[in-house]
Formats: C-alpha cells, structure tokens, sequence
C-alpha cells in the first residue's frame, strides 16, 4: 500500500492543546508514556491534519509517523553556538560548546528523530535539552543549565498555543527511546495524565 500524505511532517503539541482540538489527529510521542510527553499531530502542506482525513486513508499511526519523520529527516536544521568555554584547568585550553541552539521552523520536533539526542550529547556530555516551544530547541552544558532553566521557563510561560514541553530532556539510556524525562522546570496543569489521545 502506498503511503498517502506524502509532505507530513510532525508537529509536537502539549496534551492540553490537544484536548482543545478534538478533530486533529493525535498520536503519542514515541517515548515511554509519561505525563510529560508531548504529543504529535500531523502537518501537510501546511494543514494540520484531522482526525477523519487519517481514518478515510486507512494509515496507521505507525506508518504516519514514520513518513513524516522521514521527511523531517531530509530537511534537519542546522546548531548555532551561543556559548564556548574551555574544560581544561581554569577553561584554558581547546573551546568546546557549552550552549547551542538548533535553526529550523521544526526545531522541537528534532527530539523525535532517531539518535538525535545522542549525536549532540556526543559533542557536549551530560547535556540538558529544552523544548519548551515550537521552533525552539536549546542545549547546554551542566554549568550553564540554570540560566537556560530559567529562559526555558519564560518561553513555555507565554507560549500559548505554541507550548511543547515544560520538562528538561536527557539522552535516553534506554534503547529505542528518543529522549529521556528530566526535571520539571515550569509548573502547570500539563502534567494531568490523560488518556491516549487519538
């Protein structure tokens, strides 16, 4: 069977935003289920994707989940380093990064990508990643995770209908899981568990 919506790509949403739109199609993020990950709907040429267009093409979740993360594959945003310190003795030495951002319409969306978390962690151990809006996705080293706390707070505070996640990411030690739950650093009613949304 072909796979129909060929331009989907995935769009990350809280559980309370998903709640308020009854008719677009929701699926669970692929993580283990916690109260705190976001859920994805589905965007095509540039319409968010309701929940009787999924069912009239008889595709499953699975496999729309997995073309859209495809196409978002094809189409990866690019890191900025905000912050370089050294870690040698008193920061003397080679610079690494100790704050990126990614730049892409679909940054947040990022964390879904398989390994992704991984290959940054790579370059800046013990990073922490924050989500907090769409078209948001920052990273820092552990002595510059305060301030990012801090602004990833604001960010998910006002973003509205643009709010992703009010929790710190990790790379998972757990295989086959995108991304893994930190801290909370926003305090809101996203947490209410919900019941699958579809």
């Amino acid at each position: 069977m072909d796979v129909p919506f060929e331009n989907v790509l995935p769009v990350l949403r809280t559980p309370a935003i998903a709640r308020l739109e009854p008719d677009v199609h929701h699926v669970d993020a692929p993580a283990e289920r916690d109260a705190d990950t976001p859920i994805v709907a589905f965007t095509c040429d540039g319409f968010v994707l309701s929940r009787a267009e999924v069912a009239a093409s008889r595709i499953s979740d699975e496999q729309l989940l997995r073309q859209a993360l495809a196409n978002l594959a094809k189409r990866r945003g690019s890191w900025r380093v905000e912050e370089m310190a050294g870690r040698g003795f008193l920061g003397v030495g080679k610079k690494y990064p100790q704050v990126m951002c990614l730049v892409h319409e679909l940054a947040a969306e990022h964390i879904l990508l398989e390994g992704f978390l991984d290959e940054i962690e790579r370059m800046m151990p013990s990073a922490t990643f924050f989500v907090p809006k769409r078209g948001t996705l920052r990273c820092a080293t552990p002595d510059y995770v305060a301030r990012e706390r801090s602004k990833a707070r604001r960010a998910f505070v006002t973003a509205g209908a643009q709010a992703v996640c009010p929790v710190e990411l990790h790379r998972s030690p757990i295989v086959g899981q995108a991304f893994a739950l930190g801290a909370r650093y926003c305090d809101s009613d996203y947490a209410t568990p919900l019941p699958a949304v579809r």
